[in-house]
């Protein structure tokens, strides 16, 4: 984590609030997702590179400042992108 707060869910597990400086593995195949609890967050992902094709096919480029547009998702994207790359979102995130 750079900055920001963000809460990880790993297999059947409590959520785990992470802050900067945190560092969190997922195991390959492990069903995972998140949550950002503060108003902004900025972090890293390593990856594969198939899984890091699917960040760079939902994803809107940075400007010339490297600053990312703000803008709403577009989950109707992101959910056919997810098909065409085999992952599969299967439920809501647990209440906090």
């Amino acid at each position: 984590m750079l900055e920001g707060e963000i809460t990880f869910y790993v297999g059947g597990h409590v959520g785990v609030r992470s802050g900067q400086g945190s560092f969190l593995h997922v195991p390959a195949g492990a069903i995972h997702g998140f949550r950002i609890t503060s108003d902004t967050a900025r972090y890293l992902i390593f990856t594969t590179a198939h899984d890091g094709e699917f960040y760079r096919a939902i994803s809107e480029p940075a400007d010339a400042n490297g600053v990312p547009a703000t803008h709403e998702v577009d989950w109707d994207k992101v959910m056919a992108t997810a098909q065409d790359f085999g992952i599969e979102f299967i439920g809501e995130l647990p209440e906090e």
